[in-house]
């Protein structure tokens, strides 16, 4: 993973799979699409609700996304404003966590991120 980051010291990273009491971990998550009648998205006044994960940085060393061609994902950038990422139904999105950030990796940027799926 260093290499094809060009990382040049690979040492934090070969040390995640040969510590003995190294707790890495992989984890799958998928979220189904909902399927349910739009009228049950309108508050009482009449606006559109939202769906999903509000703003945070992810706690792992790298979260790697699919976006299925589904716009949610926003990132924020030093400026503060959310901005949409374009799904890409043939790539991959990879996030920085934060198990990165202690180590100064100049070269990451770790944006704080929100996903959002208008409904209705």
């Amino acid at each position: 993973m260093a290499e094809g980051l060009g990382v040049p010291d690979t040492w934090f990273f070969s040390r995640l799979i040969r510590e003995v009491d190294s707790d890495s971990v992989l984890r799958f998550n998928h979220y189904p699409p909902i399927i349910l009648n739009k009228d049950c998205f309108k508050d009482n006044h009449n606006h559109t609700k939202v769906i999903g994960f509000g703003e945070h940085s992810d706690p792992q060393i790298l979260t790697i996304l699919r976006s299925n061609d589904v716009a949610s994902l926003q990132i924020s950038l030093q400026d503060g404003m959310w901005n949409p990422v374009a799904p890409d139904p043939l790539a991959f999105c990879v996030n920085v966590g934060d198990l990165l950030q202690p180590y100064n990796l100049a070269w990451f940027h770790f944006p704080e991120h929100n996903t959002i799926v208008q409904l209705g």
